[in-house]
């Protein structure tokens, strides 16, 4: 897969998770900044097809968590990697699709 190839993904998704003590601040910091960008760039997106605000925190939180799966399968292994990736959208689509109908 692309993830095994790719030495500096693996890296930074190690040291994301675990970082040197040294850097656990600094790590942590940037990290929530990018949390919140991806929060305000989706529920943007949501917005426009959810318009209750409860159901795009949910949805919004429920992407997160569907990233953070795969960024621990991609930690620890990757090989199921594709299939899980598949199988959370799948239902992720599902059940948007059942909301917004």
């Amino acid at each position: 897969s692309r993830y095994e190839n790719a030495i500096t993904y693996q890296f930074l998704t190690r040291i994301a998770y675990v970082p040197p003590n040294h850097l656990i601040e600094n790590v942590k910091s940037a990290y929530q900044d990018y949390i919140q960008q991806i929060i305000q760039f989706y529920q943007a997106e949501l917005s426009q097809i959810i318009d209750d605000d409860k159901d795009q925190e949910m949805y919004t939180d429920a992407y997160l968590g569907i990233l953070d799966s795969l960024s621990v399968e991609l930690l620890y292994d990757g090989h199921m990697y594709e299939r899980r990736l598949n199988a959370m959208l799948c239902l992720y689509k599902q059940s948007i699709e059942k909301i917004i109908k």
